[in-house]
């Protein structure tokens, strides 16, 4: 009986090393995953070019002042981004109004979020990226393919033929591989389309919700 029970502690003993090192183990392979996560949002971070201003733009830091639609719709799609099915969205209206805010606050929830890559880029940056020969290939490939691609103050840019064949061929690549896109615009929707030309602002139609800003300018506000 007692080399029963002797026999047992030491089982007893064996079964909680072996469950202490078990738990070990867990933590040691969580501690690593949770170390590649970051370092994998860090890198995707680095590489959606927001510059620092934007950087921190959070939803949480955003003004709504009377522009409730826009923030829900923003929230609602970050939150369903997977299921949008390569549907973007058009931000319209006055300068300061808090566009680019929305904008940048859809890039951090997905990188932060859901560690999904996105890239940012003003219009006039766009097309002096892709002037650059020697990199042309491969920052337009990543153009094209990145899940998320916002350009922002699209229609400052000097409108030339060069530049609306390069935009058709980017919107077209997204278009026709249901990745969204995201513009941000002081334009009206006629000057949009007068800006971009027809083929372009047919696709950018069917491919993202208008989402129209409104209120004074809030970098002028005192």
């Amino acid at each position: 009986m007692r080399k029963n029970i002797a026999q047992m502690e030491a089982d007893s003993r064996r079964e909680s090393y072996e469950e202490r090192m078990s738990l070990k183990e867990e933590l040691v392979y969580l501690e690593m995953m949770i170390e590649r996560h970051k370092a994998y949002t860090d890198k995707i971070a680095r590489e959606c070019n927001l510059g620092r201003r934007f950087a921190s733009r959070t939803f949480s830091s955003f003004k709504v002042d009377g522009n409730e639609a826009a923030f829900y719709k923003s929230m609602s799609y970050v939150e369903h981004f997977e299921e949008t099915e390569g549907r973007g969205l058009i931000f319209i209206g006055r300068a300061g109004t808090g566009k680019t805010h929305l904008a940048a606050a859809i890039i951090n929830y997905l990188i932060y979020e859901k560690s999904i890559p996105a890239m940012f880029v003003t219009a006039i940056e766009l097309f002096g990226l892709l002037r650059d020969f020697d990199n042309q290939g491969e920052r337009l490939k990543r153009i094209k393919t990145v899940p998320l691609l916002v350009i922002d103050d699209l229609g400052k840019e000097k409108i030339t033929d060069w530049n609306r064949e390069k935009l058709f061929e980017i919107i077209n690549a997204r278009y026709e591989d249901y990745l969204p896109v995201i513009i941000t615009t002081n334009d009206t929707t006629t000057e949009l389309e007068r800006n971009v030309g027809e083929a372009i602002y047919s696709r950018l139609c069917e491919m993202c919700n208008l989402v129209v800003m409104s209120g004074r300018d809030y970098r002028r506000q005192p």
